[in-house]
């Protein structure tokens, strides 16, 4: 098998994850990652939008059916909705952490970069014509 080649089978989604009304946790953008049958995730506080640097919380991994998932989660932790989705692999070659993210109509590139503790800053930047998921 090409490794390059399997490395697109990778997914990807960005969830937005809306807490209920009252909760004194802030609404945040979820980036999930597919990686041995479990999603790497981090909390952003904004929607990523290329030239931007944003600070993003490693979160504990979480189940692969989150690819999936829309709607209520349990035990009262709000909704989530699905922002993009699509396939991606990590950058060969560079020392930095670069992940590219396809979808049907874009391309982007995620580089994470360490800031202190479990978080890493997040700069994103357009390989196409999207200027924002939305």
């Amino acid at each position: 098998m090409n490794p390059e080649t399997e490395q697109l089978e990778l997914r990807f989604v960005l969830l937005f994850h809306q807490y209920v009304p009252g909760d004194e946790r802030k609404d945040h953008w979820d980036l999930m990652l597919e990686h041995e049958g479990k999603l790497l995730t981090w909390a952003l506080a904004e929607n990523p939008k290329p030239g931007k640097s944003i600070l993003a919380k490693a979160l504990d991994d979480h189940r692969i059916e989150y690819l999936q998932l829309e709607g209520e989660i349990s035990h009262d932790r709000g909704s989530v909705s699905r922002v993009i989705s699509g396939k991606y692999h990590w950058k060969l070659n560079t020392v930095r952490h670069v992940a590219v993210l396809k979808t049907d109509d874009s391309i982007w590139e995620v580089e994470f970069s360490p800031f202190g503790g479990d978080s890493v800053r997040v700069s994103v930047s357009s390989a196409s014509n999207l200027s924002t998921f939305s």
